[in-house]
């Protein structure tokens, strides 16, 4: 073999098979990252001891550090992103640009004149033409703005959710036993930092 190359039998090893790709993929689409379940799910006779073999591969971690990476950059929205707008809609008062309407929504006469941060909170709109006794129009623009009952609803949600991720991982760091070696979940995060 020349210096540089790899050979075939190298790649072979370090590719996942058919089965192994399978449980990379259920592993990410369980909300509870359970390696147990995923292996159960993709037909491993022993799911308990083949998760904890197969989270502790190289190649499976790489897998799952790669796949995880392409998750962010797909989405190009964070969890952060979300916050800080279910952030916005709670504490935006909607009295700095807009008059109380009629309907129990909100009235504006000039919309292109608002920030597209606030343009960002409005859930519907409906324009309301008027017409003078000297014959000119006005238009008034009714608009409802994103709920912030299901924003708070929301950032609930979320912290529950951020929570149990966190209790996930740290049950996950106490199965791991082996205060030597690197937790798996971290080795396939750093993997994909590669």
């Amino acid at each position: 073999m020349t210096k540089g190359k790899k050979s075939k039998s190298w790649i072979v090893r370090n590719e996942l098979n058919d089965q192994q790709k399978l449980f990379v993929a259920e592993l990410l689409g369980d909300l509870n990252f359970s390696g147990t379940e995923a292996a159960r799910k993709v037909g491993y006779k022993n799911p308990n001891q083949d998760a904890y073999r197969l989270l502790k591969m190289k190649k499976v971690q790489k897998a799952i550090g790669k796949s995880l990476k392409k998750r962010e950059q797909r989405c190009e929205l964070t969890g952060d992103d979300v916050l800080n707008f279910i952030k916005r809609v709670l504490y935006f008062n909607p009295l700095e640009y807009f008059h109380p309407g009629e309907d129990g929504g909100w009235e504006i006469t000039d919309i292109s004149a608002l920030p597209p941060e606030v343009g960002q909170l409005i859930d519907g709109m409906k324009i309301k033409v008027t017409t003078d006794k000297d014959g000119s129009s006005t238009s008034v623009f009714e608009v409802q703005l994103i709920s912030k009952a299901t924003a708070l609803a929301l950032a609930a949600r979320h912290t529950i959710v951020e929570k149990q991720e966190l209790k996930v991982m740290m049950d996950w760091s106490k199965l791991w036993d082996k205060p030597t070696e690197p937790n798996p979940i971290d080795t396939a995060l750093l993997e994909a930092e590669k």
